[in-house]
């Protein structure tokens, strides 16, 4: 009996699955944010801060929002508020990020060529946990981003506070570039909408100018509403 059971469960548990984004205008949603950038042979700094997004139009398979960013950097114990930080953003319903206004390159949130990498794009197709696929993205001369691939995994299902989400992992490179950005991830996405619940992130080789050397980070999002 044990085993029948265990095996129906398995069965239920392995049933294809569609993930996709449902939003709607005036949808809002608001994240805690924290970071930890690290440069060679310097001490860390740490970003912690708030990023709110409203959904303003949904048509023609785009999604526009409007995002506001406030961000504390503490630097050898040295801690500096930001001013608001705003940006407006048009993606596909699938995730690909097509145009966004610029914001300060030093916090590598909100970085168009950065974001494009830490995107979970959704699949064409129903899914089962443990199936992967790949999406790749074009060079973007509005983005200053290179061509990339992004790898993405449906991992399984976990409850978070009072949402169910689906867990899935992105590990995007960007390639024909001399220097190029990878990123690793995972994500828990709203079984609802599809909307981002958390995300962590860790980024290797972003350069921000000629001066600067290649930087790493971790970054961590988390729904606050």
């Amino acid at each position: 009996m044990n085993t029948a059971i265990g095996a129906l469960v398995l069965l239920v548990g392995s049933a294809p699955v569609t993930l996709k984004r449902s939003p709607k205008p005036d949808d809002r949603a608001s994240y805690a944010m924290k970071a930890l950038i690290e440069l060679p042979g310097q001490d860390g700094i740490r970003f912690t801060g708030t990023w709110n997004e409203k959904v303003r139009s949904v048509e023609a398979g785009k999604v526009t929002t409007a995002v506001e960013s406030r961000v504390s950097v503490d630097v050898l114990g040295i801690v500096r508020q930001s001013a608001m930080i705003s940006s407006d953003r048009v993606e596909t319903l699938d995730g690909a990020l097509i145009t966004a206004s610029k914001v300060d390159p030093t916090l590598l949130f909100g970085v168009p060529r950065v974001d494009r990498l830490r995107s979970f794009y959704f699949p064409s197709g129903p899914v089962e946990i443990g199936n992967a696929w790949w999406h790749t993205s074009p060079a973007n001369g509005d983005l200053k981003a290179p061509p990339s691939a992004s790898y993405l995994k449906l991992e399984g299902e976990e409850k978070i506070g009072q949402r169910e989400t689906w867990r899935a992992s992105v590990d995007a490179h960007e390639v024909d570039d001399p220097n190029p950005v990878n990123v690793k991830g995972m994500l828990w996405l709203d079984k609802n909408d599809g909307s981002l619940v958390r995300g962590q992130w860790t980024i290797q080789g972003f350069v921000r100018d000629a001066q600067t050397p290649p930087m790493s980070a971790r970054i961590e999002f988390s729904r606050t509403n």
